[in-house]
């Protein structure tokens, strides 16, 4: 019982799965280019946009919500907060967006997240593992 974003954007992340110190990890993969364009073109959505969409919003979307929720959870994965995320948004049944969660994990508000997520996927080249 999970919001769109996340569901898909979870499973998306392990499309191209791989291992990394024992652990399961989602690799850069063919959604990357399509992101950064909409990201360029300022025609993706906000965070809170994404995180809010309805699952009728999400499956309907006028953008790629699935490289946008995919690379959400990537960051979340890189940052080391993926499993804090899915911990702290899972216990707290009030928080149906997972917005709460994000920002607690991140120790900011979705606000001053959004341009550094934004510079961080521009800013990705290649597979760091």
């Amino acid at each position: 019982n999970v919001p769109s974003w996340f569901n898909e954007g979870l499973a998306s992340l392990y499309e191209y799965p791989g291992e990394h110190k024992g652990h399961i990890i989602g690799h850069v993969n063919w959604r990357l280019p399509e992101l950064k364009r909409e990201i360029k073109d300022k025609s993706l959505p906000s965070l809170k946009t994404l995180l809010h969409t309805t699952s009728d919003e999400f499956y309907g979307a006028g953008w790629d919500a699935y490289a946008q929720a995919r690379y959400l959870c990537y960051y979340l994965q890189e940052v080391g907060k993926l499993h804090a995320f899915y911990d702290k948004f899972h216990a707290d049944t009030k928080d149906e967006s997972g917005q709460a969660a994000l920002e607690a994990v991140l120790g900011e508000d979705l606000d001053t997240v959004e341009p550094k997520w934004r510079a961080w996927v521009l800013a990705i080249s290649k597979d760091p593992y």
